[in-house]
């Protein structure tokens, strides 16, 4: 790796930390370059301003997700057991890999600034979606109805965990369900999902 490509990612990650804990508003361009060991010079030879290192850190996130997530259709299994593992996946990604706060940042930042909040979108999401390239293959292989729209109907699967695994921490700062708690969120999320778009909702909903 050459020594701009270094200093790329070094402010890069430095601008991730910086963001996380002051905000967009907040941060601090000349405590972001101590950090990343670069000068402020440099700093701006990559990122012409702190909205282009901001949507580049997104971008780096989103990046970073899309390249390590991937959900492969298994044929031989139910609907339900596939979901199960999706989800708990996806709590993983987002609690655990990236963390509650970082989410909070991103959501406060768009709600401070609504007149970027879609360019930040358009540049995160341009990539293929794993649930939605899952969706696509259960829809192949008869599994999920024909006809169904696998980017709304990925869409509606992220809606409803959002609501079980998102919006309760970030809003009423709800711990991380566990255990019984846990599995019983994910099974209803699961269900609502099967009972709309299975093909044959009961087989699927089977346990092994």
């Amino acid at each position: 790796m050459k020594i701009s490509e270094k200093k790329h990612l070094a402010i890069i990650e430095a601008a991730k930390q910086e963001f996380i804990e002051y905000g967009f508003s907040s941060a601090n361009m000349d405590r972001l370059c101590t950090a990343a060991g670069v000068s402020k010079r440099t700093l701006y030879r990559h990122f012409q301003s702190k909205e282009v290192l901001f949507t580049a850190v997104l971008q780096a996130i989103y990046k970073d997700n899309a390249q390590s997530v991937s959900y492969a259709f298994q044929n031989e299994q139910t609907l339900l057991v596939q979901l199960r593992n999706i989800i708990d996946e996806e709590v993983d990604i987002l609690h655990r890999r990236y963390g509650i706060q970082l989410s909070r940042m991103i959501l406060r930042e768009f709600l401070a600034n609504p007149d970027l909040a879609k360019h930040y979108l358009d540049a995160i999401y341009a990539n293929d979606n794993a649930l939605q390239n899952w969706i696509s293959e259960a829809i192949r292989h008869r599994r999920i109805k024909a006809g169904t729209d696998a980017e709304k109907a990925s869409n509606l699967l992220s809606n409803l965990f959002h609501g079980q695994f998102f919006w309760p921490q970030i809003v009423a700062n709800r711990p991380l369900p566990e255990g019984k708690a846990h599995q019983e969120k994910v099974d209803t999320i699961a269900e609502m999902f099967i009972r709309m778009f299975a093909t044959d909702p009961a087989k699927e909903l089977l346990t092994p």
